[in-house]
């Protein structure tokens, strides 16, 4: 074999060697191709199987819980139903009344507004926790009280101012200062018509009876 055809042979082999080589690089990358469309295929069918199991529990479930329980969580969101019980069973026509004096509840004041101002409603029962929720009370929030049987809240503060008097010695002059809010309970809402500030002035031989006076004005 002479020189000429010796560089062909190593020609023809060289390239040979390389479209095999090509062909070697195009199958691997085919492959590589191939078996990722496999495991897309695969995640997608678990992932199919998943979801139709999720939906299958989730329609268990709600075949589990029966249709008015769930129309009633959905129409009520805020879980109204105890208080809409406890309005349904309060008098409609019942009112409590707190007035706060400088040494607790002043029930001579209470007792004057039932027979004036509120003679017209039927007085409930002093909730036993007014002392402590005086401040809230005052402002109309009755957020402390899990249950108020009344349907109207009445809740204020009373002052009383002595000096002597200017027109004799021997008297005493008493000033009332009173402000109260009324509630409709079952609205929470302030009843302005039956909210009031009043100042009034007595005068009496004494204290109390200049006290006596003033409330009479009331």
């Amino acid at each position: 074999m002479n020189l000429k055809t010796e560089r062909k042979v190593k020609f023809w082999l060289g390239t040979l060697a390389k479209a095999a080589l090509v062909v070697l690089i195009i199958f691997k990358i085919y492959d590589f191709v191939t078996s990722r469309k496999n495991e897309n295929k695969s995640v997608e069918s678990t992932s199919d199987i998943v979801e139709k199991d999720t939906l299958n529990r989730v329609g268990e479930i709600s075949k589990e819980i029966p249709s008015e329980n769930v129309s009633r969580f959905m129409n009520d969101p805020d879980n109204n139903k105890q208080k809409e019980e406890l309005v349904a069973t309060i008098n409609p026509n019942s009112i409590s009344i707190i007035i706060y004096g400088v040494n607790g509840i002043d029930q001579q004041i209470i007792n004057h507004l039932e027979n004036t101002i509120f003679q017209k409603y039927d007085l409930s029962a002093t909730p036993s926790k007014a002392l402590d929720y005086k401040s809230a009370l005052v402002q109309g929030n009755f957020s402390g009280f899990s249950k108020i049987k009344t349907n109207y809240m009445v809740a204020g503060e009373v002052r009383y101012t002595f000096k002597k008097s200017s027109l004799s010695s021997n008297t005493v002059s008493c000033q009332i200062n009173l402000q109260f809010n009324t509630y409709d309970t079952t609205t929470d809402t302030k009843m302005r018509d039956l909210s009031k500030i009043i100042q009034v002035n007595g005068i009496g031989f004494s204290q109390e009876e200049a006290k006596a006076n003033a409330i009479k004005k009331i």
